[in-house]
């Protein structure tokens, strides 16, 4: 068997590729002066129910890759999870940007 292993790994050695692939224009991306000025926000579920929760939501902020999770259902509105992050960003005494 170690035979067999070794005349393969030597075959795929052997063998070369080129792959070339034409990549897009590259672009700098901006560079964030302070926290939570920029944020994205995920909802994971539906999970199995606990204490009436079945899904997370995770807010983070680009900048520090800081995470806030909160329990909440699966049947809430956009307006509830900007409820839920602003009471998130109280404690935090900061503005979003984006």
């Amino acid at each position: 068997m170690s035979e067999n292993m070794f005349r393969y790994v030597l075959n795929v050695s052997r063998t070369r590729f080129n792959i070339k692939r034409n990549w897009g224009e590259l672009y700098l991306l901006d560079i964030l002066q302070r926290l939570w000025q920029e944020i994205s926000i995920n909802i994971i579920g539906p999970l199995l129910k606990s204490n009436r929760m079945d899904a997370i939501v995770v807010i983070v902020d680009r900048f520090t890759k800081m995470i806030r999770l909160k329990a909440m259902t699966m049947n809430i509105s956009l307006e509830g999870i900007a409820k839920i992050f602003l009471k998130q960003m109280d404690k935090q005494k900061g503005l979003i940007k984006k």
